[in-house]
């Protein structure tokens, strides 16, 4: 088990959390932002939940810190708490099926926190557990390990190593024989992946910040500048930690690098509900151009039918934000990025300076 001092500093994946909590409380925690079943808007993810009672919501980069770090303290209580509940339920004559869910319930917080690590070893206990499930409980706690599987691809993904989370993925039908994936979610994993060595999906919204009047598409497939296109929300707090890195990029290259941002209106914004369209569009206008001082291009689409499931989330899977593509000169998508874990900062600046100076050299 991973002691919670090893847990990373604030600023990870803790906000890829649409349903976050509350798959975790189903112990089915899959679900990082936008995936299967709906809601009527964002559930708080875990570390802006923990933290939610003690700060207000604030723009300032310093209630941000001091936000991480209420809830940071909060979920290391938390994750001590459900290491020693998976320990003792596997120590104890529990079914495999309850064992499963133990470590189903930590390997959600896990996900949601971007901790490598922690989704290794719980992913690896669950799929040493499921020989000794019965058929039954296979189909009953089939979210539980159609997320393990879609969590290896996902540390694959994230350590660059695609091909392995391809692989991962595609044999899943072996590795999980016995249980249905009825929401799709090993699909639309291997979709997403698939995307990068492909042109990149246009992005499309009927309002934009910082783009030529009338615009409804921008083809990113076409080529151009090096582009990262985030899929972001005001409300996920990950996105927020992935601001400063993206601010500081666009200091640095200028024009060489294009960055959007794809989000949607839900009708409220922070405390205010009830808003109009227009009113929104004014909101999210001042939140990244102002508060989050981003001179980024802005894609902003109409509410969707299904919470998290706009044109742009389906063109690109998106399984849970912040998403990033960062593509290049030729249009050509180079890698994906789920979730924000500034570890990895640096691998990123190197991957999009040699994008930049591939597309110099053109």
């Amino acid at each position: 088990m991973i002691p919670s001092t090893e847990l990373r500093p604030a600023g990870a994946r803790r906000a890829a959390g649409l349903r976050a909590l509350a798959a975790v409380a189903a112990i089915v925690g899959c679900a990082h932002a936008t995936s299967g079943t709906a809601t009527s808007g964002p559930a708080p993810d875990p570390g802006t939940a923990l933290a939610e009672s003690a700060l207000p919501v604030d723009s300032s980069a310093d209630n941000d810190l001091i936000h991480d770090r209420v809830a940071e303290a909060k979920m290391q209580g938390t994750l001590d708490s459900l290491e020693r509940v998976a320990r003792d339920t596997d120590a104890s004559g529990a079914s495999a099926a309850a064992k499963v869910r133990a470590h189903a319930t930590l390997l959600g917080w896990y996900r949601g926190i971007d901790y490598d690590r922690g989704i290794e070893t719980h992913a690896a206990a669950i799929l040493r557990l499921l020989p000794d499930v019965s058929a039954d409980g296979r189909v009953k706690n089939a979210y539980a390990f159609i997320c393990t599987v879609s969590g290896q691809a996902e540390v694959a993904a994230d350590k660059g190593d695609m091909s392995r989370a391809i692989a991962v993925l595609r044999n899943a039908g072996t590795t999980l024989a016995g249980v249905p994936d009825k929401q799709g979610v090993i699909a639309d994993a291997l979709a997403r992946y698939e995307l990068v060595g492909t042109h990149a999906p246009a992005v499309t919204a009927p309002y934009w910040v910082n783009a030529p009047a009338g615009r409804t598409t921008l083809d990113l497939g076409a080529g151009g500048p090096v582009t990262i296109v985030e899929m972001t929300g005001w409300w996920c707090g990950s996105c927020r930690r992935s601001y400063p890195w993206i601010r500081n990029l666009m200091r640095r290259y200028g024009d060489s690098v294009r960055v959007v941002l794809a989000t949607e209106l839900m009708g409220r914004f922070h405390q205010d509900t009830g808003l109009t369209p227009a009113v929104e569009r004014e909101k999210l206008a001042t939140y990244f151009t102002v508060d989050r001082q981003l001179p980024a291009t802005v894609a902003i689409a109409d509410p969707p039918a299904e919470f998290g499931q706009s044109a742009n989330d389906k063109a690109y899977h998106v399984y849970g934000i912040p998403q990033m593509a960062l593509i290049g000169p030729d249009g050509v998508i180079h890698r994906l990025i789920e979730g924000w874990d500034p570890h990895n900062e640096a691998m990123y600046d190197a991957e999009i300076a040699a994008l930049v100076h591939s597309g110099h050299a053109m």
